[in-house]
């Protein structure tokens, strides 16, 4: 048991002496609902408060700038 207790102390003091900042940015969407273009067909006028357009723009946008990102969806990310 100590062995043990020795090593994850000294596994836990390495990787604090070796830990470094990591920026990381989380994209969510909520209550889209089959917003697909950013038009407001009642109104008949460009409405800019998030379609699936833009939502896919602004994403592409963060994947091209931030090559290691990880994404919770496979369709959307072919890599």
């Amino acid at each position: 048991m100590k062995k043990l207790l020795c090593s994850l102390f000294a596994l836990s003091a390495i990787s604090t002496a070796m830990a470094q900042e990591v920026n990381i940015k989380i994209l969510g969407t909520s209550d889209i609902h089959g917003r697909v273009v950013p038009w407001s067909y009642g109104a008949d006028v460009e409405d800019k408060s998030g379609s699936y357009a833009q939502i896919a723009t602004y994403v592409k946008d963060v994947r091209k700038n931030n090559k290691r990102g990880i994404s919770g969806c496979r369709r959307c990310d072919p890599r």
